[in-house]
């Protein structure tokens, strides 16, 4: 079957490729401050708007705050807060934000500590690679 150019023309207007990421170290001490870094691209080619972006912390971060930036246009997101994450945010293609959460690792903590990030696309956008659209840290306490 032959696919009209105009349908090729729709398909990618409506597609999105989202990456979520974190950039710390692989290890932590229980008692002491720690910061995560998410990072979320919307690497396009289409902008996208009511992605939602979110991060429910694990118990064992507590006191945590955060503070948000953007580059490329992004909005919706909340630019600092308490606790989880928890933003319907629009996002151009090349566009990106990135979250700083800072907290304390419980001083009864042990083992690991693990948090995970997500970003999930509004209905009806396709995202041809969703394996990338959460992201896990675990740092060995």
């Amino acid at each position: 079957m032959k696919v009209s150019p105009r349908f090729l023309e729709w398909l990618s207007r409506d597609r999105c490729r989202f990456l979520c990421c974190f950039f710390e170290k692989s290890a932590a001490v229980a008692g002491q401050k720690d910061t995560y870094t998410i990072v979320v691209r919307n690497a396009g080619p289409s902008d996208v708007t009511g992605a939602v972006v979110s991060d429910n912390f694990p118990g064992t971060f507590t006191g945590v705050t955060f503070t948000a930036t953007q580059s490329g246009g992004a909005s919706g997101f909340t630019p600092s807060g308490i606790g989880n994450i928890s933003d319907t945010v629009t996002m151009p293609a090349g566009s990106r934000i990135t979250y700083k959460a800072h907290g304390r690792i419980s001083g009864s903590a042990t083992g690991s500590i693990s948090d995970t990030a997500t970003v999930t696309a509004p209905s009806g956008v396709i995202d041809p690679n969703l394996a990338n659209n959460s992201a896990t840290d675990t740092d060995t306490l």
